[in-house]
């Protein structure tokens, strides 16, 4: 199982985001079709001018009227209990408000209001100070600075929820000499069925943290922009600060800010309110990954397409670069040589069609931004970006580790997918983490779940997203052979599970505590696997990684505005 951090949408949310889009790609894409002629970007343009109803929406801009609006919607929220839309709106409202105004100010405190009622009493200092930076009204100052006088007085009385995170799930293994966030004794090789996959070359133990990557890009999708950080796909709505040019994008802090801006946001910001709506999950980093590798040509264009006159795409492999002198150019370039290999099932939605359609409505409404149109400005090299941004889409696809906010980390993504995972992926705080499930014995592939695990799953009917899942959970003729391996568990078993899963329950145990209890226990019995009365061990240990990079990235987040308070104060 990927362990996302926030819940899942349902189908009814889907389907109101839809709602809520003017015309979606979605739509698009089923009702219209679009030009079947790749080449025929004349056409292209002419079909998105006359169906894409984006582009003819209002351009959205700051306004304190609509800040002190959308603010509105946030207090309703927050009486009625639903914390989190209220965040939302209140990070809107950041958003839309001119900076040093009221309503900035205001918005800033609600915000602190909503962390000292969750005991976040580091993050509500955080934003008090906001408030203040922006000239917080007089008549309202009183209450604010009760608050911010509590606060102190909670942290002095050593109230904080933690800033040391405990265990620490960061990378406890002897790692690769030039890749330190990958554990040593892991290679790629192509294998059957999975084509580039991960590889032990060494036993692993429950519990080895083997991958610890910072993304290098991230999308976020509309309905999630103004709770996630639009560089790193960080949810950290606590004091998200916004773009101060444009009203879609928001920052975990001002480094993500910078960062964006030079590389990718200064082409989207004039036309961000656009994209909003003609973006779907990774259909974003097609356009994301095209702007990102012109930045690293400096913007030379021309460049850019002398290096793609030569690229042969032999297939990249990330564990080739040498991360300990990092180069993002080299990276970027390894990126594109990886060839895309075609499912055996693919949505419809996400097919062919999907590509280029998705790819060619983010090219034409980029090509609206002067910033991006004095770059493109020949037919030779409009149709080169259509033709990148299109295959750009298509490998996107590839690695998407979610729909709605994805980060993009190249070494992770050589991590298939299968039922019978035996490692857990984990998204958390601009990174992508993989932990051992089950004891991992050399030669043994290196697998994570996308989706289901077996024992979800009341027969062998394979798993179908982008792809269609050949493991030994979901191919018939190796089923049977497979659970058949599964062994019945001795009575100590069930004596020492029943201990485990006490200490799991111990309200006054640990996070550790808690954790070694599981591990030791599904290493001790590892060989009943695939057994079902092991299966909810594998099963409880999932929920204690979830429960762990929890309240670590709350620890994280936590740390960050501590130091943003010392730093602040010396």
């Amino acid at each position: 199982m990927v362990i996302m951090g926030p819940q899942g949408l349902t189908a009814a949310q889907v389907g109101a985001i839809w709602e809520e889009r003017p015309l979606s790609l979605l739509n698009l894409d089923f009702v219209l079709g679009g030009p079947r002629s790749d080449d025929d970007y004349d056409a292209f343009d002419a079909f998105f001018s006359d169906h894409l109803l984006a582009e003819r929406a209002p351009s959205l801009a700051k306004g304190n009227k609509a800040a002190d609006r959308i603010r509105a919607e946030g207090n309703r929220f927050y009486v009625r209990g639903d914390y989190h839309a209220a965040m939302g709106k209140y990070n809107e409202s950041i958003c839309y408000a001119a900076p040093g105004s009221e309503q900035m100010a205001i918005a800033c405190a609600n915000r602190s209001a909503f962390n000292y009622e969750h005991n976040e009493f580091e993050q509500a200092l955080v934003n008090i100070r906001l408030a203040k930076k922006h000239n917080y009204p007089e008549r309202l100052m009183p209450k604010l600075l009760n608050r911010e006088l509590s606060c102190k007085q909670k942290l002095a009385a050593g109230e904080s929820k933690g800033l040391i995170p405990c265990p620490l799930m960061y990378i406890n293994v002897e790692t690769n000499p030039k890749i330190p966030f990958l554990a040593k004794g892991i290679h790629m090789e192509v294998l059957p069925d999975f084509d580039r996959s991960m590889v032990a070359d060494r036993d692993f133990r429950t519990g080895d943290v083997i991958l610890d990557e910072k993304c290098i890009l991230a999308v976020v999708d509309a309905e999630r922009r103004y709770h996630r950080c639009g560089r790193c796909s960080t949810e950290g709505f606590y004091s998200l600060i916004p773009c101060p040019h444009c009203v879609s994008v928001m920052y975990c802090s001002e480094k993500c800010l910078e960062w964006d801006w030079k590389y990718v946001h200064r082409f989207e910001c004039a036309v961000s309110d656009k994209l909003q709506y003609i973006s779907y999950g990774h259909v974003a980093m097609g356009s994301k990954l095209f702007l990102y590798g012109l930045s690293l040509f400096n913007d030379d264009l021309d460049e850019m397409m002398r290096y793609f006159e030569t690229l042969e795409k032999s297939g990249g492999n990330a564990l080739n670069l040498d991360y300990t002198e990092y180069d993002p150019l080299e990276e970027w370039k390894d990126l594109c040589n990886v060839k895309v290999v075609e499912p055996g099932l693919i949505f419809a939605y996400r097919n062919e069609n999907f590509a280029r359609l998705a790819g060619s409505a983010h090219c034409y409404m980029l090509l609206k931004n002067p910033a991006v149109a004095a770059i493109v400005n020949t037919p030779a090299k409009r149709t080169f970006m259509y033709q990148c941004v299109r295959d750009f889409v298509r490998l996107a696809n590839f690695y998407k580790w979610e729909s709605f906010s994805s980060p993009l980390c190249p070494v992770a993504s050589l991590f298939n997918h299968s039922c019978d995972a035996n490692a857990v992926a984990t998204i958390h705080s601009d990174k992508i983490r993989i932990v051992v499930l089950r004891p991992i014995r050399a030669g043994e592939q290196i697998c994570v779940s996308y989706g289901p695990s077996w024992w979800d799953k009341p027969d062998p009917t394979p798993y179908r997203a982008h792809f269609e899942c050949k493991c030994v959970a979901c191919d018939p003729e190796k089923y049977d052979e497979w659970r058949a391996q599964g062994r019945e568990p001795p009575a100590s078993f069930f004596k020492n599970a029943e201990t485990a899963i006490a200490v799991l329950g111990d309200e006054l145990a640990n996070n550790a505590a808690k954790y070694n209890a599981i591990t030791q226990l599904i290493e001790k019995y590892a060989y009943l696997h695939p057994q079902k009365n092991f299966a909810a061990l594998l099963y409880k240990h999932q929920e204690s990684l979830r429960t762990l990079i929890d309240d670590e990235d709350g620890t994280y987040h936590r740390t960050i505005a501590h130091a943003k308070l010392e730093e602040e104060d010396e």
